[in-house]
């Protein structure tokens, strides 16, 4: 779920940095989690888009991957659905809806493990 030497890795070995980057993105995963959620339920794919564009790039800077992976795999699915002009009707928003529930749940199961993580066990060992 949190692969803290990924994390070192990734922040150069700065422990400070990488242990900052891990919170920012652990403190913002309850709002995305919620945003995420009512976009899927809306089937506002262009918003969704953005929210898993955005939850990526911040996986990639942390120890991360199996979030890393899971909002890749949406990102890219939902770039194709939109240059695929999927994005326009209902029926098409509905395909998209069950073509890409497996990957939405994965997503957000992985959103929900990191959340769960102890956190404060990486402080505790680092500090």
């Amino acid at each position: 779920v949190v692969d803290w030497q990924l994390s070192l890795k990734l922040a150069a070995g700065k422990e400070d940095l990488a242990r900052d980057l891990l919170r920012m993105l652990i403190e913002a995963l309850p709002n995305d989690r919620i945003e995420l959620i009512i976009c899927w339920d809306h089937r506002s794919f262009e918003a969704l888009l953005a929210h898993a564009h955005r939850l990526h790039g911040g996986s990639r800077y942390t120890g991360t991957p199996t979030l890393r992976k899971t909002t890749g795999v949406m990102e890219r699915a939902l770039t194709s659905a939109k240059k695929a002009g999927l994005f326009e009707t209902e029926e098409s928003l509905e395909q998209i809806k069950i073509e890409q529930t497996v990957n939405f749940y994965a997503m957000i199961d992985a959103i929900d493990a990191v959340l769960a993580y102890p956190f404060e066990q990486i402080e505790s060992k680092e500090s």
